[in-house]
């Protein structure tokens, strides 16, 4: 059995396994980060800052969302990876 992993958890990670995670983004776009912890936040403004993590598109309102309590996909996380091993 597997458990489903959240993209906020992975990002947490990155932020604190990855050395090249260390610029911070503006999240002001995001419409959807509210109510994370500010620690949470932090980790997410650095994998976007990187390029690591990005959004999840606008899903048609003219936002962008992080999805930060959405189940992570093996597809995006070999997108995840193969930006880290480009670095």
């Amino acid at each position: 059995m597997t458990t489903p992993i959240s993209r906020s958890r992975v990002a947490e990670w990155i932020a604190q396994l990855s050395p090249e995670a260390t610029t911070e983004a503006p999240l002001g776009e995001y419409a959807d980060l509210a109510g994370v912890p500010a620690g949470v936040r932090t980790a997410i403004s650095k994998v976007i800052g990187t390029g690591i993590m990005t959004g999840e598109g606008t899903a048609g309102s003219g936002k962008v969302y992080f999805n930060p309590n959405g189940t992570l996909t093996r597809a995006a996380l070999v997108v995840i990876v193969g930006r880290l091993g480009a670095r």
